[in-house]
Order: C-alpha cells, then structure tokens, then sequence
C-alpha cells in the first residue's frame, strides 16, 4: 500500500512540471516567430506602463512624435492589394458552342456570352 501512495505522490507532483514546461516552450516558440507587429505593441505597451509607474502618466512629446511617425510609416509602407478591374474576372464563358473560363473583358471581345 505504500508502494502505491509512494508513486501516486511521486506522479501528482511530476505531472505538473512537465506540462508546464511545455507550455513555457510553446510561448518562448510563440515570441520567437510572433509577427513584427505584434512585438512592436507589446514593446509599446510596455514602455507605456513603465512610464506609467515611474510617474509620468502620460508619454512624453517626443514619444507621441515618436509613436505617430512610426504609424504613419507603417501604413505608408504596408502592402496594398492591388485594384480589381471588373472586366479582368474570370467568366464561364460560351463561344461558338464549347464553354471554357476566360477572362470576362476576353469572352466579350471575341463575342462570346458570359454564362
């Protein structure tokens, strides 16, 4: 009977150990490849609340300058999708009795009827 409450303490306590170091390692994983979004708000935030502690409970002017250009050249800089034209969908189209899938602007030039 001790043998068995001696491995079940041994068990409960080693259980906990083990997933928490999993978890620890996931985060660690999960910082390593977090977008540079993501590490940039959380640096962001953590400024704000060591200013925040160190008294000054609002940021400084050169830090809002600072957090506004830094926008500002974001958006300036982040990819755009391009622009969709219309006619530049691809279509059933029917033309001279065989159905096929082209470009709408196509299918209308060669006198084809978008199905």
């Amino acid at each position: 009977m001790r043998r068995i409450l001696a491995c079940l303490l041994v068990l409960w306590l080693g259980s906990g150990c083990f997933v928490f170091d999993e978890l620890e390692r996931g985060e660690e994983i999960l910082d390593k490849h977090a977008s540079r979004e993501r590490r940039e708000a959380e640096a962001r935030k953590k400024q704000a609340a060591e200013a925040e502690a160190e008294g000054g409970s609002e940021p400084s002017l050169v830090a809002d300058l600072g957090g506004r250009v830094r926008t500002w050249w974001d958006e300036r800089n982040e990819p755009k999708a391009p622009e969709q034209d219309p006619d530049n969908v691809v279509v059933r189209c029917e033309l001279r009795g065989q159905a096929r899938f082209t470009r709408k602007f196509d299918c209308l030039s060669q006198g084809g009827r978008v199905l």
